[in-house]
């Protein structure tokens, strides 16, 4: 069973029984509340710090010579950003996302909190992008073709190096600003329009996630 509350840091209690020993009761209260985090990181876009044991208390049913079972409580706690963000969020909602038995893409549900801790927009936006590039061959034409699928309305401009008038989207677009140079770009201005379009990007990842299970 887990419980959580949030006050400076998310807190989590996880409470188990039969297992052969506290090292693997840790282990287990761990994967757990990595996974409960990772969740809360890709539905409701929080920055969640990797998880401590602050303190666990274990303690032998029947103990007797040789192998037991242990019961046992460990405890866990997180710090970071989500508190001032999840105000607001039905506890009816995050019980609801945090019970679904495997939702679709878990697997890389890490992949969001890790670039939610991202220390700025910017490296943020080039970590979204880099995610994108993972799940679509390292090919920019099929991201571009993935977002266009997601966001119909996405801005698409010519893309400089392109013969044949190829475009690319807004976020294919900062990406190679900022990664390549190119004729009248500007890094600062690169920077801010980062800033502007980044909710925009975190939605395409969260799809492409879904959709890459």
């Amino acid at each position: 069973m887990v419980e959580m509350r949030c006050l400076e840091e998310l807190t989590s209690t996880v409470r188990i029984s039969l297992m052969a020993n506290s090292a693997d009761g840790i282990s287990l209260a761990r994967t757990v509340i990595e996974s409960t985090f990772n969740r809360l990181a890709f539905f409701h876009g929080l920055a969640i710090e990797p998880a401590r044991v602050t303190g666990s208390n274990f303690s032998p049913a029947n103990p007797q010579p040789g192998n037991y079972l242990y019961p046992g409580t460990g405890y866990i706690n997180i710090t970071g950003y989500a508190p001032k963000v999840i105000i607001g969020i039905s506890s009816t909602t995050i019980q609801s996302e945090l019970e679904q038995p495997e939702p679709p893409g878990e697997v890389n549900f890490g992949h969001i909190r890790s670039a939610r801790l991202s220390v700025g927009p910017v490296e943020e936006f080039m970590h979204l992008y880099a995610i994108l590039l993972i799940f679509f061959n390292d090919r920019q034409k099929e991201v571009d073709g993935f977002t266009v699928s997601i966001e119909p309305s996405v801005q698409q401009t010519r893309n400089p190096r392109s013969t044949q008038g190829t475009l690319e989207t807004v976020y294919t677009r900062l990406r190679n600003e900022l990664a390549h140079k190119r004729k009248n770009a500007v890094p600062e201005i690169t920077k801010l329009e980062m800033s502007k379009h980044l909710a925009g990007l975190r939605t395409i990842v969260q799809q492409a996630i879904s959709q890459h299970s």
